[in-house]
């Protein structure tokens, strides 16, 4: 008489797996900012530079965790303590990103660009 109409097992595993991928996808995709500031100060040692302060308007203070995937080459972090030196100012494009610091989830802003303003 009547067929069971039950999915193949494999069907159940490719959806629950695609339903994963797309879940921890979508997890790590974040909004990116822009902010144009003044730099405060500047975190690292010789050419490895790890975080910097930027003075935004209203003379907020934003710390900002360098992403080690950004491109070097197009602008040299190094290239940020001249304008801490100079006052001219930078515009930064940023992640807010969810991390672990001291042991407990933070929300960092990282930056992923740097240009001259």
């Amino acid at each position: 008489m009547g067929r069971s109409r039950a999915a193949p097992a494999h069907w159940l595993r490719a959806g629950a797996a695609s339903f994963l991928v797309a879940l921890t996808i979508g997890a790590c995709t974040a909004d990116t900012n822009h902010i144009t500031g003044r730099v405060l100060s500047v975190e690292g040692e010789g050419l490895a530079v790890t975080g910097f302060v930027l003075v935004g308007e209203g003379g907020s203070q934003i710390r900002f965790a360098v992403d080690p995937a950004a491109d070097r080459m197009e602008f040299p972090l190094i290239h940020l303590r001249d304008h801490l030196l100079s006052g001219e100012p930078v515009s930064v494009t940023y992640e807010e990103r969810e991390m672990t610091v001291d042991q407990a989830p933070a929300v960092v802003r990282v930056a992923v660009r740097v240009e001259d303003a």
